[in-house]
């Protein structure tokens, strides 16, 4: 009944639900035409009986009412529409009392509204289709922006679905930049762009905001959210001086609010804090990233078990160099989270544990997410590397990508297993012209070869080094091979054509 009642208020339309009386009011008026996709209605109705005007809808499409002596209350309802779907009429009619009506071949059956019901998302969708019948109608109405507005909002509220919504707010303030809704309307769009992950297009809309006028409190509350859109596109770019021109705008726009807007309440102040520790930590300055976490957790409330506070604190420490600390805050961040978070808190813990040579914890991480079904691809990986650097096989050969798999093959040859980096490598040299670049090809090549060559199997190490060479572009990369080529025959004793590898027979 509740998504009935939001679509009758999405359409601009007027129910209400009165106490029944004994005798139904007259005072209601249906006419019904013949429209492209079906019946169509106008009906005006002044606290009528939903069962009269039921009836009077009936005999207008030439049908008869059916289930109405099932129904136990005879509610009043207040209606006014213009060339409506007589099926989106009556849904919306009877959805405002707790009831439905339906068309059903030659009848119109009304019943108790018993689910059913249809989903947030339908409600929504066919909510946005009569703001679209309005706004299409009178885009220059006074009510319009409010329209648009309210548009807006419903997508804002469904998961998925920031990109939509910020698009609408963007088109409010971009079509109607006199209303008073505007200014709110780049906040909205800043905030739906941020949930959706574009922090570009957040950052845009609040630059946009207060670089025209508008009343303080939201030009304080934009210029601190464009702080934290600043810090999040640092974090995002793949950049290191993007990424610290990116933290030191956040820096400067905190450094503006703090002149302007002295008068703040702890929560405001702690958000401030939490901002500005993450743009310290992305400049390179993680004690003082530390300093304003512990700033922020003072003006917090149970800031301990505050999730964000716990990732910026792992974080922070990861950024100074103290593996071992930010180990133990990513874990204690993984048991505040669920779900990607917690997963990707726990490939977070194994990178710091692996980069702090703790190798021993990065197999202990990566057996815990295996027991919760947490285990990526990414974590396979690092674990791999772990397992690698204790001189133990790899677990996930699933996991390496080419480049991994080319490291594995060189680190068995130095370990002295030459079968097993030979038929480690095989796979990589078979499908070599599918590799991504001509100079992880080549490498390929000379480790494979290599690989062969150690292993007792130095002819077919030279039919690897022929292939290579042929496949080489420039004169220095075939050059390598038959350098590469002549070193193996002379380890294996063949000097004679060693020599002619030098010359550039194979």
């Amino acid at each position: 009944m509740i998504s009935r009642i939001l679509i009758a208020a999405a359409c601009a339309l007027t129910v209400t639900v009165a106490p029944a009386q004994d005798t139904p009011l007259p005072r209601s008026t249906v006419t019904i035409t013949d429209g492209d996709d079906g019946p169509r209605i106008n009906v005006k109705a002044d606290r009528v009986s939903f069962k009269s005007l039921m009836a009077k809808v009936a005999v207008e499409c030439g049908r008869t009412v059916e289930g109405s002596e099932l129904i136990s209350r005879d509610p009043e309802v207040t209606a006014l529409m213009e060339d409506v779907d007589l099926r989106e009429a009556l849904l919306v009619i009877s959805g405002s009392v707790g009831l439905r009506a339906t068309l059903r071949g030659e009848t119109l059956l009304v019943a108790e509204d018993l689910g059913p019901y249809p989903t947030r998302k339908e409600v929504y969708t066919r909510a946005e289709s009569w703001y679209l019948r309005a706004m299409t109608a009178a885009p220059n109405s006074v009510l319009a922006p409010g329209a648009l507005w309210n548009r807006a909002k419903m997508w804002q509220q469904l998961p998925g679905e920031g990109l939509q919504s910020g698009r609408l707010f963007s088109q409010l303030f971009e079509n109607y930049k006199e209303s008073d809704l505007a200014p709110r309307a780049r906040i909205e769009a800043s905030r739906s762009y941020s949930d959706a992950g574009d922090w570009g297009e957040a950052a845009m809309c609040l630059e946009q905001l207060l670089a025209s006028s508008s009343p303080q409190p939201i030009r304080s509350r934009a210029r601190r959210l464009l702080a934290e859109a600043y810090t999040h596109q640092a974090d995002a770019s793949k950049d290191p001086n993007s990424s610290l021109e990116y933290a030191t705008r956040a820096h400067l726009q905190l450094d503006v609010l703090d002149t302007e807007d002295r008068t703040i309440t702890a929560s405001e102040r702690r958000r401030r804090y939490i901002i500005r520790s993450r743009a310290f930590s992305l400049t390179g300055e993680p004690a003082e990233a530390l300093r304003f976490l512990d700033l922020a957790r003072a003006n917090g409330v149970n800031s301990d078990a505050d999730p964000e506070v716990a990732e910026l604190r792992a974080r922070a420490f990861e950024y100074a160099g103290q593996y071992e600390q930010a180990v133990r805050a990513w874990l204690m961040y993984a048991e505040m989270t669920e779900g990607a978070l917690r997963a990707d808190a726990l490939l977070r813990a194994a990178e710091a544990a692996h980069t702090g040579g703790s190798h021993l914890t990065v197999i202990a991480i990566a057996k815990l997410a295996a027991n919760s079904g947490e285990e990526t691809l990414a974590l396979k990986n690092v674990e791999n590397k772990a397992l690698a650097a204790l001189d133990l096989p790899a677990r996930h050969l699933e996991a390496f990508d080419d480049n991994d798999r080319l490291d594995r093959g060189r680190h068995l040859i130095n370990r002295g297993l030459f079968a097993e980096a030979a038929e480690a490598l095989r796979p990589m040299f078979d499908r070599r012209q599918m590799l991504s670049s001509p100079e992880l090809r080549l490498d390929v090549g000379l480790n494979y070869s290599r690989a062969l060559a150690r292993s007792g199997r130095l002819t077919t190490a030279v039919f690897v080094l022929r292939k290579t060479a042929q496949e080489q572009t420039h004169p220095s990369d075939r050059r390598r091979v038959y350098l590469a080529a002549s070193n193996l025959f002379e380890e294996a004793g063949e000097l004679d054509l060693a020599i002619k590898a030098l010359e550039g027979r194979l």
